[in-house]
């Protein structure tokens, strides 16, 4: 597909790993992060929350369920505070940014709309959507 595929620089260490490796290698100044089980997600959200990368170091939004690390914006300046955090062992994100500017821009579903921060890990998740949507 032209993908160019980057190993974990910190390998066995999760999400945190991983978006720290995004964020070392990146030749940009932000990464957008996103789940690719999320099927709901819009470009205009996505707009959205990349419109306000400038005002934080991470942009997370908070979803019905919470915030949503996983469908956000990252700053490089993350990557030290990250890299940090994988030598301590503390994996969590959101522990990883609590020195951070971090802005949690509050999102719900539109009009009926599904939940943009749903995911689909099995088949059964599948099938329970079908389920909601009758």
């Amino acid at each position: 597909m032209g993908l160019t595929l980057i190993p974990d620089i910190v390998p066995d260490k999760g999400v945190l790993g991983g978006i720290y490796t995004a964020l070392s290698t990146a030749t940009t100044p932000y990464v957008f992060i996103t789940g690719a089980d999320m099927p709901f997600l819009t470009p205009s959200l996505i707009s959205m929350i990349l419109g306000f990368r400038h005002s934080a170091d991470a942009v997370i939004p908070r979803g019905p369920r919470g915030l949503e690390p996983l469908c956000a914006v990252y700053s490089k300046s993350c990557a030290d505070v990250m890299e940090e955090s994988l030598r301590v062992g503390t994996l969590k994100i959101m522990a990883a940014l609590e020195n951070m500017m971090v802005l949690s821009p509050e999102v719900s579903p539109d009009n009926g709309e599904p939940d943009p921060f749903i995911n689909i890990n099995y088949p059964e998740d599948v099938e329970m959507l079908k389920g909601k949507n009758n």
